[in-house]
């Protein structure tokens, strides 16, 4: 791997330089490469916490739409939260490869699974996996 795009540094720049990173992702041939990493790295770490959200004893805040049972609900998601993460990439993949299409560009689908994981996961990683993680399974759970 490119020493330049290590994934520390994609984590960076996707913050602090997204224009910069975007543009050195599009020029490689191994984008994907980092999509797989950061789309599977997430749904992992999010797994993991719906885990400890079950074992904390919380509940949905709202009904789930799936008739599954609202105590339980957490530890199912610990194992539909992958392949769920990835499905949501995939389409966000597929839409991104549609609209530029449309507007003539001649790129090829897997060249965008990486910027579009680690543009979908970055964001997410802080507004959802941080306090889900690290505050909210510490607060008293809250039964409907």
């Amino acid at each position: 791997m490119d020493a330049k795009l290590d994934f520390g540094t994609i984590f960076g720049k996707a913050i602090f330089q997204p224009y910069s990173l975007f543009r050195s992702l599009a020029g490689t041939d191994i984008s994907y490469r980092y999509g797989w990493f950061y789309c599977l790295g997430f749904s992992f770490m999010y797994s993991l916490t719906a885990l400890l959200l079950y074992l904390r004893g919380w509940s949905p805040v709202v009904p789930p739409a799936l008739n599954l049972p609202v105590g339980k609900y957490y530890l199912y998601q610990t194992f539909f939260t992958i392949p769920v993460s990835f499905l949501a990439m995939g389409l966000g993949t597929v839409l991104a490869f549609w609209f530029s299409h449309i507007a003539g560009s001649e790129a090829r689908l897997r060249d965008f699974w990486g910027p579009v994981c680690v543009a979908s996961v970055i964001p997410t990683f802080f507004t959802m996996w941080l306090p889900e993680t690290f505050f909210i399974p510490f607060l008293e759970p809250q039964h409907p």
